[in-house]
């Protein structure tokens, strides 16, 4: 009988925090345990990824789920044979497939690994519950996801893994802001409406018109529910035309790109780790934030990060221009908070570090 197995079950192959975490510590978790990905769901068109790297690494079941109950069966079939010691199921549909697969095997321990504070719809949030009855453990990727989770009465374990997913670099040195130059702003990650990339726009519109100066916002990732077609739209309406959007970038791309940009902006409704946050603060950048989910604990207002209040349309803009402006036109304050952003995350441990450590005391248990 070879290693015991552990399958992290996710629900498809596309560019966001949880996919791009899960694949970034592959490699590093199959050197040390007998690791596999099983994938649910279809490929996503707008990404690729090497045919050899996908044979070696992941077990594909790309149907069209969960209308797809052929694909499903096939997959607890699979599960069934392999019979792993361990499932991990990140996301909604993956939970489902987890809850089906306990209903017929006891034995394997299941973990489910919650990577949000909030739930997307009603239905995430029934198959979530349900399944904490009958679930070993939970890992949550931050504080605010596991705050999230009534704990009272439970019977697993929860345990905080977080998704950082490799390590501040000790040479990387802080940014500087040229006022002479453009101010340039990024934001990359999945193009969806919690994300309210919309008031970004609509506050870097407000912010070229106000300063009388040129900038740069450049956003990328994977569009969802039409989003990007309803930004443009608002683009036009304002006349911005220093928005570009330019696709979806793979992790060696997106570090590349980090070095051009002062700033990342993200004004989301809510968070779990924020992972996108947390690689821009590794990489220095000044990030303007809405303090929600995990982002409110591991940032500090103009110590590491950049506070922006949404909740009054009315003086949205005009409030969070003048504290922009403050900063911008004190340099020393803005390198500050770039220094301490790069510092925020220098002592904590990669994710794949953090899940190898964990799976192995949870394989060691009888």
């Amino acid at each position: 009988m070879g290693p015991k197995k552990t399958i992290h079950i996710i629900h498809s192959l596309k560019i966001g925090g949880v996919e791009n975490a899960v694949f970034s510590g592959n490699e590093l978790i199959r050197n040390s345990l007998n690791y596999e990905i099983l994938v649910i769901d279809k490929i996503n068109p707008s990404i690729t990824f090497d045919v050899n790297f996908l044979k070696k690494n992941v077990k594909l079941f790309t149907g069209n789920f969960p209308l797809d109950f052929i694909n499903i069966i096939k997959i607890l079939i699979y599960l069934n044979k392999e019979k792993p010691e361990i499932i991990i199921t990140s996301l909604w549909r993956s939970v489902f497939i987890g809850l089906l697969y306990r209903l017929f095997n006891k034995k394997t321990k299941w973990i489910i690994f919650k990577h949000s504070s909030k739930y997307k719809h009603f239905l995430d949030s029934v198959i979530h519950l349900i399944s904490f009855k009958l679930v070993d453990f939970v890992f949550a990727d931050s504080q605010a996801s596991k705050d999230s989770i009534n704990l009272k009465n439970a019977k697993f374990e929860c345990i905080i893994v977080p998704m950082v997913i490799k390590a501040t670099s000790s040479k990387l040195k802080p940014k500087t802001l040229n006022l002479n130059n453009t101010i340039k702003f990024i934001f990359y990650g999945r193009l969806h409406p919690v994300k309210q990339i919309d008031l970004s726009i609509r506050f870097l519109s407000y912010l070229e018109k106000r300063l009388g100066r040129k900038i740069v916002f450049d956003f990328f990732g994977p569009d969802e529910d039409n989003t990007l077609n309803k930004l443009l739209k608002i683009c036009n309406e304002l006349n911005f035309s220093s928005a570009h959007y330019g696709g979806c970038l793979n992790s060696e791309e997106l570090n590349d790109k980090l070095k051009d940009y002062s700033f990342f902006i993200q004004l989301s409704k809510y968070e779990g780790q924020a992972l996108s946050v947390v690689e821009a603060m590794q990489n220095g950048l000044v990030c303007i934030v809405t303090p929600v989910g995990e982002i409110a604990n591991y940032t500090k207002d103009l110590s590491n990060a950049i506070h922006f209040k949404i909740k009054n349309q009315n003086i949205f803009l005009e409030e969070n221009f003048l504290k922009f402006e403050s900063i911008i036109k004190n340099p020393a304050l803005f390198n500050l908070i770039s220094c301490n952003s790069i510092d925020s995350f220098s002592k904590t441990k990669d994710y794949p570090q953090e899940i190898i450590n964990n799976l192995k005391i949870i394989l060691n248990q009888k």
